[in-house]
């Protein structure tokens, strides 16, 4: 477990990061210490989101983790926000997400420990960290919109074909209308699926789609 959160009864608790650490100048040296802009637009931003927000800012280590993330410990060492309890804890105690971070450190007097909101990336890039990228949303919006980004690319997959459309679409027990418009109010038709099913369902459906066989 990190400092970012802790796990309790399957919900995820988002730890507060102190202002006094926002406030400290190598707060964002460690973060901007691993951090390149992406050239190549491996994102696949549009050129009209490019223009009006730029490219990502992301840790150039091709890494697992879906997040990048830092710790911090060396800066609540130096203000004095390490709790007794916790003053043998490894380095790793003390690991934020990048993204939170510097959304934290631009938005200065705005808790982050509220779970009912989420810092969500505009680009769609789960590993930026770049600040005009970053806005704070509800959780539920944050949820809904990480779904339709993934059935949206489901369906720009497969929208031209027809038969694998039928197929895969009766297997994940969909009307069609509630693919173009997802809804949690009664629209999705589904088995209770969560949203991390969903998701999960999308990138098996995209190995299927490229396995298949068209000729």
């Amino acid at each position: 477990m990190n400092g970012e959160s802790m796990r309790s009864d399957s919900k995820i608790n988002y730890r507060n990061i102190p202002s006094k650490v926002r406030l400290h100048p190598q707060t964002l040296e460690i973060v901007y210490r691993t951090t390149v802009v992406d050239k190549e637009n491996n994102a696949k931003l549009s050129p009209s989101f490019i223009n009006k927000y730029g490219k990502c800012f992301v840790d150039p280590k091709d890494k697992v983790a879906k997040y990048d993330a830092s710790s911090l410990k060396r800066v609540y060492e130096k203000v004095g926000k390490i709790r007794p309890e916790d003053q043998d804890k490894p380095s790793s105690f003390f690991v934020h997400y990048k993204h939170r971070i510097i959304y934290s450190v631009y938005n200065i007097t705005v808790p982050l420990n509220n779970n009912d909101y989420q810092v969500h990336h505009i680009c769609s890039n789960p590993k930026c960290h770049r600040p005009n990228h970053l806005e704070l949303i509800s959780t539920s919006d944050n949820q809904r919109e990480k779904a339709t980004r993934a059935l949206d690319r489901l369906k720009i997959e497969v929208d031209d074909r027809s038969s694998l459309v039928s197929q895969l679409t009766n297997s994940f027990e969909f009307t069609p209308p509630a693919i173009n418009d997802f809804d949690f109010g009664g629209e999705y038709q589904k088995k209770n699926l969560t949203i991390d099913e969903i998701v999960f369902h999308t990138e098996n459906v995209q190995n299927t789609i490229a396995n298949y066989d068209f000729n």
